[in-house]
């Protein structure tokens, strides 16, 4: 059952919120995830946002650009706390906000599993290992550079 901060987040959020991925480059890999935010001058709103998303923290963002600007403060969450959030929220937000969400989730729901990310990345890790009569790993021995 859908809450009236529920409501009130997917109302805000359709004004002034943000849903889409971000990329995170680590070790030459590229992984992406969900992530939905809010970003405005009212730092009460920003802080009820922080708390209905779980207590995730507000950030205090450098003023961009010349003139008097007021400070501007920012929550979001990312990853699978985005994705749950965008499930929930979806029914009830606009068409172009429920586009959004319908590309992010599918994006998210096409990555690999962790255990399919752990195989693959031990089989690298393990092919080059030599094995036993009996098939158990030998240990790696130390790379001795030929002069």
């Amino acid at each position: 059952m859908l809450t009236n901060d529920v409501y009130w987040l997917a109302g805000l959020l359709e004004g002034e919120g943000f849903f889409g991925i971000i990329s995170c480059h680590q070790a030459g890999k590229i992984y992406r995830y969900p992530r939905i935010g809010v970003s405005m001058c009212d730092r009460d709103i920003v802080e009820r946002v922080s708390k209905i998303f779980g207590g995730v923290s507000v950030y205090a963002l450098k003023p961009q650009g010349t003139g008097a600007r007021l400070p501007q403060f920012r929550t979001l969450v990312s990853g699978k706390r985005a994705a749950h959030w965008m499930t929930i929220l979806r029914p009830i937000m606009g068409t172009r906000r429920q586009t959004q969400i319908d590309r992010c989730l599918e994006e998210w729901d096409k990555r690999p599993s962790a255990r399919e990310l752990r195989s693959a990345s031990m089989k690298i890790v393990v092919a080059p290992r030599r094995r036993n009569a009996k098939g158990q790993l030998l240990p790696n021995l130390p790379i001795v550079d030929s002069v």
